[in-house]
């Protein structure tokens, strides 16, 4: 890339990876993700949860173990509700 090293732009390239099934850059931009950043989850959550669609549960289970042994942990979701005049998180 003519640009610096960015994680967002990596993370969207990986992102964009899903959408059109590109695995071979998808793998590419994790590993950018895992040197630039190598404590956060999204590349291994986004790389993992791409093999689990299209069915490669052995290749997503390589990934969950790597970030295990890295001890990557990644933070819980949460969602938001809102009702008329009273807001609700949801974890």
């Amino acid at each position: 890339m003519p640009y610096k090293d960015d994680t967002i732009v990596w993370e969207v390239v990986l992102s964009s990876c899903r959408v059109h099934a590109n695995l071979s850059l998808a793998k590419r931009a994790a590993e950018e993700l895992y040197r630039l950043d190598p404590q956060n989850s999204a590349p291994y959550v986004l790389l993992a949860n791409m093999y689990s669609s299209m069915g490669r549960w052995d290749d997503a289970q390589v990934v969950r173990d790597l970030m295990s042994d890295n001890q990557v942990h990644k933070d819980p979701g949460y969602s938001r509700s809102e009702f008329k005049y009273d807001v609700q998180s949801i974890v």
